[in-house]
């Protein structure tokens, strides 16, 4: 191709031309020159090698020239884009192979056909797997009870398949809460104490933790003032031999009905403290219920019976004097 060029700006939109053409063979050659009877397709602005000053005519550069080549540089590259499009269109075809069209055709099949209507069979066939895996999925939401929907979402599962029929203790009663259940509560709870260290951390304590504090600083006053007048009755009673052969069980109750019929006025004391704090401790947890919402981990405690913890800290004391004895004759 001979290239003449009359201006400097010619001979930039030519060479551009030239580019394009010799990246997109055919696309040059292929289309017609001159101008479009359609609506040109507009370039960037950066992209534009030219422009025509409003209102200038063929002198002095060539101005009409350069709009018509323009245009044509803009058909060109319309094509360009188009022929890439199908091209593009026909490799993915291609690559995805014939369509199912009914029964083959009788003695005319190749072994590359074959090999891609297997190959789209294998495709469809772990499509199918995999709806069939989706087939039981349902929604979740993820919000403040979403955990507990996965979670009862799979118990449920669970029973369906039976993969619980044969769990240890099925069909029985559960085991009753060990004497010293409620107990517990004024023990050491290390999530408790997490949470306590975190919201005072945060100058954030609520009425329940605080009270909390005094109900355990309250029973532990109450069970000391009552462990030392168990201790001293039951010494006692083994220096006049009236313990005799008796069990554990048996020594334990003669000192608690001791203890609850004695006139003990700091035990007594001790006891009506601890049921106070109680008292607004379940009446705090109800208010912090509502403010932090129904998670808040604490609960109420149940209501102490007098005897009941006379008959709780006397076997207490009981098992610690025959693990004495034990020791020393050991």
């Amino acid at each position: 191709m001979l290239l003449v060029c009359s201006s400097s700006g010619n001979l930039r939109a030519v060479t551009l031309a030239a580019r394009l053409s010799a990246l997109c063979p055919g696309a040059w050659e292929g289309a017609g020159h001159g101008p479009s009877s359609s609506s040109p397709v507009s370039l960037p602005t950066a992209a534009r090698p030219f422009s025509a000053a409003p209102g200038r005519s063929d002198g002095g550069g060539g101005g009409g020239r350069d709009r018509s080549f323009r245009q044509e540089l803009e058909e060109e590259v319309r094509v360009a884009r188009a022929q890439k499009a199908a091209s593009d269109y026909r490799r993915r075809k291609d690559a995805a192979g014939p369509a199912p069209a009914g029964p083959p055709a009788q003695g005319g099949g190749t072994s590359g056909g074959a090999s891609s209507g297997s190959g789209e069979s294998l495709i469809r066939a772990k499509a199918q797997e995999e709806l069939e895996d989706l087939s039981g999925w349902e929604p979740v939401t993820y919000g403040e009870s979403g955990m507990e929907a996965i979670v009862e979402r799979r118990i449920r599962e669970s029973i369906a398949q039976g993969q619980l029929d044969g769990l240890k203790g099925r069909g029985q009663p559960l085991e009753a809460l060990g004497p010293r259940h409620d107990h517990q509560f004024y023990k050491v709870d290390p999530l408790m104490a997490a949470l306590g260290r975190s919201m005072g951390a945060q100058a954030i304590k609520p009425r329940s933790i605080e009270l909390r504090d005094e109900l355990s600083s309250a029973v532990k006053a109450f069970e000391d003032a009552l462990a030392r007048e168990a201790r001293k009755r039951l010494q006692a009673l083994a220096a006049a031999s009236r313990t005799g052969a008796a069990s554990p069980e048996a020594v334990a109750s003669k000192l608690a009905e001791e203890l609850a019929s004695a006139d003990l006025k700091g035990a007594a004391y001790a006891f009506e403290e601890a049921s106070r704090v109680r008292s607004q401790y379940n009446g705090a947890v109800l208010v912090d219920k509502e403010t932090y919402g129904a998670s808040w981990p604490l609960e109420q405690v149940r209501r102490a019976e007098y005897a009941a913890e006379c008959l709780r800290v006397a076997r207490d004391v009981v098992a610690e004097a025959m693990a004495a004895e034990a020791g020393k004759g050991g």
